[in-house]
């Protein structure tokens, strides 16, 4: 990774990505601190409520921003913090009574030259039809066992439409499979909302979708893709090229 990967600008075009991609949920919310993005998708699912801080500096009152917002919504949501500012977060997140998150998704970095996209792919497809949407609200509530209604309010009825921001699926055996949610910010393109059926995984779907969305961006001028990856994901971004380059930490605000 070069040094440029690893800044805090890098950082902040990731969380910056979530924030376009969650504007035209149908509840949803941003908000753009000098230390760190905030994107509501505006669902009681804290997953679809996520907040990226990366400072260099304020980052103690960004949080608490960050979580007063979310508590004046009545929302859940995550927190995540680069390793630079993890103590002053940490200090904030204890005072305000924050749990800390078990399961820390590291920032994962690749750059355009260092991508190995999958030969072999399943059928891969960007949407760019309203009428697909469905399918991809679909895919996404079974791999994150979230309620379809929310997964539907939180992608919007403008999805196609949305400048910068871009959804690509796989198919498997007349279904669709995969979905791999994607939104550029500068020379970076974040990776976000990537699922799988629970009864199609391992078979590659991922991948190709995955695959597929590198490969467009790469076509148009990406310099760098981004994402924060799950411990169950973090294995299929390494197979296309990614690296961790923050550790990361994070932290929950519970709904009230």
């Amino acid at each position: 990774m070069t040094e440029t990967r690893t800044s805090i600008a890098f950082a902040r075009e990731v969380g910056d990505g979530w924030a376009r991609l969650v504007r035209g949920a149908v509840h949803g919310e941003t908000l753009l601190l000098p230390g760190g993005s905030l994107g509501l998708g505006g669902e009681a699912f804290a997953e679809m409520n996520w907040a990226d801080i990366y400072g260099p500096t304020g980052a103690a009152d960004t949080l608490r921003a960050f979580a007063r917002r979310l508590r004046d919504r009545g929302l859940p949501g995550m927190i995540t913090a680069t390793s630079a500012v993890a103590d002053d977060v940490a200090a904030a997140a204890v005072e305000l009574g924050l749990r800390p998150d078990d399961l820390p998704m590291p920032l994962m970095a690749c750059d355009a030259g260092q991508t190995r996209l999958v030969g072999r792919r399943l059928e891969t497809e960007r949407i760019t039809d309203h009428a697909q949407v469905p399918q991809v609200a679909e895919v996404l509530g079974e791999a994150f066992e979230c309620p379809l209604s929310m997964c539907v309010n939180m992608l919007g009825p403008d999805l196609v439409s949305l400048p910068d921001v871009d959804f690509f699926v796989a198919h498997l055996d007349g279904e669709t499979a995969a979905v791999v949610g994607t939104a550029r910010v500068g020379p970076t393109i974040g990776i976000y909302a990537v699922g799988t059926r629970p009864g199609l995984r391992r078979r590659g779907a991922a991948s190709s979708a995955l695959s597929a969305a590198m490969e467009y961006h790469l076509e148009r001028g990406a310099a760098a893709f981004g994402l924060h990856a799950s411990a169950e994901g973090a294995s299929v971004y390494a197979r296309l090229g990614f690296a961790v380059v923050d550790p990361g930490s994070g932290w929950v605000v519970d709904e009230d």
